[in-house]
């Protein structure tokens, strides 16, 4: 796919969607993910769901591979020809300034301003995604969480995309979800619409909340340019957590062209500035040569490799 046929295309979705579209052909997508790698790719920005569903059946007819970037909280990026896709949908603020059951919001919505209605509206359950950074599709998407409970157990129904423009409803069941996954998404499906529950309100949330998230704050370098954990824990007959593992090999502060091993947690990844890809993976290698070596364990990754490398 030639980055000129994808220019063509984005003319015509210009005339249909002038107000709910931009396209720009060589984006730096460094300022569009939490790691911050240098690369560089198409970028189409989305803000309505008719707009959404036309460019999707669009690529797809045209053959042209896409990928979803949301805030790229857990997503690692590489030079590219093939285009991100980023929704941006309005975000209604005044549903969350009232306490309800339910509420029913745009996929695209910050986790940190749910976190704010959380504490501001008592909402119980919704401590689960303290200091989780992205957006509720992508949330969703991984079944983000903390030691406090997963998001999928807050979700009722998610409204998707197809590849072919058609969307549907899924209502969520006991199946649909599971470690730092789901069951429900395939491959070019979108999440456009979430709802998500909660249950009643809970006394001290607030507090509670704000506690939380000092934690995390103390024990996850939080304001660092990271991807969040690098390593999923294994799940065996007991939990092995990456980051100890990592820290006990004598390789928490390692460092590489501006990426380093956080001296924090060990399963995170800082990034200081100038780093690409390559040197990305480079460092993932040697972890996991390490990991395997020390204890005969392959850890599962967090994060999600996008672009010309997605197979690495």
């Amino acid at each position: 796919m030639k980055v000129s046929s994808l220019s063509k295309l984005a003319i015509d979705w210009e005339i249909l969607f002038k107000d709910d579209f931009v396209f720009e052909e060589s984006k730096n997508l460094s300022s569009l993910t939490t790691l911050k790698l240098m690369a560089h790719a198409p970028l189409i920005i989305i803000r309505s769901r008719e707009c959404l569903s036309h460019i999707l059946k669009s690529l797809t007819d045209n053959k042209i591979t896409y990928n979803i970037i949301g805030k790229g909280s857990n997503i690692i990026c590489d030079n590219s020809d093939m285009p991100y896709v980023l929704l941006d949908f309005m975000v209604d603020r005044a549903i969350l300034e009232k306490f309800a059951n339910r509420y029913i919001l745009p996929g695209s919505v910050p986790i940190s301003l749910l976190t704010s209605a959380a504490m501001k509206l008592s909402l119980d359950g919704w401590e689960v995604f303290t200091g989780i950074p992205g957006t509720l599709a992508g949330s969703v998407a991984m079944n983000a969480g903390t030691n406090l409970g997963e998001i999928g157990s807050l979700i009722k129904t998610v409204w998707v995309v197809k590849p072919n423009g058609d969307d549907y409803k899924y209502t969520v069941d006991a199946d649909s979800f599971c470690y730092r996954g789901n069951s429900f998404l395939k491959d070019g499906e979108v999440i456009w619409q979430v709802e998500i529950t909660s249950s009643g309100k809970k006394s001290d949330q607030e507090n509670n909340i704000r506690e939380y998230l000092k934690k995390r704050k103390e024990s996850q370098p939080l304001d660092k340019a990271t991807c969040g954990c690098i390593f999923k824990n294994h799940i065996s007959v007991n939990t092995c957590r990456a980051g100890l593992f990592i820290d006990i090999m004598g390789l928490s502060g390692f460092e590489l062209e501006g990426l380093k091993i956080s001296h924090k947690h060990a399963n995170f990844m800082e990034h200081s500035g100038g780093a690409e890809y390559k040197t990305f993976i480079d460092m993932m290698k040697l972890l996991e040569d390490e990991l395997l070596l020390n204890y005969g364990i392959t850890f599962k990754r967090e994060f999600q490799v996008l672009g010309s490398a997605a197979d690495a």
